[in-house]
């Protein structure tokens, strides 16, 4: 930022502070969103695949339209996004994971991915490389939907 008098500008400290990857960034800008529906969160992998949460549920549930729809019919999912042709666009979107109910939060750990879906956290793995979960382990359980907001 130059000499040690110049007073920092938030402009100055964020530019410095923060990057963006510019194969990422314009990955997200330009493909993901006709792919996927109410997303919440999202994650890189290691392998440049999206991951997204996607809340259709919220609030009353996916099936819910008046009063006598059944409430609270889980409707959250996770898809992963990827970018086939390598052409800087996710262009294929698979649900990973499905039926999660107000599903926040996830986060690419180990050989699988962590979800908050409040009160559980949940750890998804494809073991058999079909590009679905079929390990599901964890309904670590916490008693307030803040604490589950977000995983970064």
């Amino acid at each position: 930022m130059g000499s040690t008098n110049e007073v920092p500008t938030p402009e100055k400290v964020t530019r410095r502070n923060v990057t963006v990857p510019s194969v990422a960034q314009r990955k997200v800008s330009e493909g993901a969103e006709p792919l996927v529906m109410d997303p919440v969160a999202f994650d890189w992998g290691p392998d440049g695949r999206l991951w997204v949460v996607e809340m259709r549920d919220y609030p009353n549930g996916l099936t819910w339209n008046g009063l006598d729809d059944p409430l609270n019919v889980p409707g959250g999912r996770v898809k992963v996004l990827t970018d086939t042709d390598n052409d800087g666009r996710y262009d294929k979107a698979e649900i990973f994971l499905d039926n999660l109910s107000y599903p926040s939060g996830v986060k690419v750990w180990d050989k699988g991915i962590l979800v908050t879906a409040a009160p559980n956290i949940i750890y998804a793995e494809d073991t058999d490389e079909d590009g679905k979960a079929d390990l599901e382990d964890g309904e670590a359980r916490l008693a307030h939907e803040e604490l589950l907001e977000m995983l970064r």
